[in-house]
């Protein structure tokens, strides 16, 4: 009711205030903060402590819609033409990055929209040479979004390109048989989805990694 919501909120800036005085929140434009790490813990333990449960599950959706909000902001950063950009975009990632990764496993837990906060980590990967560590959260991603109860066309568009970006880590790898397979079930996902745009680049990609394959004959 409320009242309920009216006192947490009063409790959300109280909690704010104190994190702010220990210098785990600073902020760095009008209405925009940079948070520390060990911020989701204290604001964590503050609410098991004093808010009810329906309040703390609506806090963490505002936590996840706060950390959606700054992967865009930090992917058109990383994707800027300025070198600059690119290198604030990366060094704003990394320092948010256990906040974006906490956020985005708290919204595929719910069976959420994930794509934001999946999508400023691909494009990280993309840029780098880290294929086994991409592999193993792409992986995860894939795992839970397959458990989601149900999945609309959106959801099941951007699940076939989670599986199209397996493909690429493994391709990377030249792990080409695995890279085939997932390419043909991000295939069957975009197609299903209605993605058809999207499967001619796939195509492509399994016309290179069977190029590739002769080449290794």
């Amino acid at each position: 009711n409320e009242g309920d919501f009216a006192q947490a909120i009063r409790l959300l800036e109280d909690a704010l205030a104190q994190f702010k005085a220990r210098g785990l929140m600073e902020e760095i434009a009008p209405k925009l903060y940079r948070i520390q790490p060990m911020f989701p813990f204290f604001l964590g333990q503050r609410v098991k402590q004093e808010m009810p449960q329906e309040e703390k599950a609506a806090l963490d959706r505002g936590f996840c819609g706060y950390m959606a909000m700054l992967a865009k902001e930090y992917d058109g950063l990383m994707e800027s033409k300025e070198p600059e950009q690119q290198q604030l975009g990366a060094r704003q990632f990394q320092l948010d990055r256990e906040n974006l990764y906490n956020s985005l496993h708290l919204v595929l837990d719910a069976e959420g929209d994930f794509w934001a906060l999946y999508f400023v980590f691909s494009g990280f990967y993309f840029q780098r040479p880290l294929y086994r560590e991409a592999i193993g959260f792409m992986e995860g991603v894939r795992a839970k979004v397959e458990g989601y109860s149900k999945k609309d066309k959106t959801t099941l568009e951007h699940f076939g390109y989670v599986v199209w970006n397996l493909g690429t880590q493994f391709q990377k790898l030249q792990s080409y048989k695995k890279a085939e397979r997932h390419y043909k079930d991000a295939l069957a996902f975009l197609s299903k989805a209605g993605a058809k745009q999207s499967t001619g680049g796939v195509h492509h990609q399994l016309g290179m990694v069977a190029e590739e394959q002769r080449d290794w004959d």
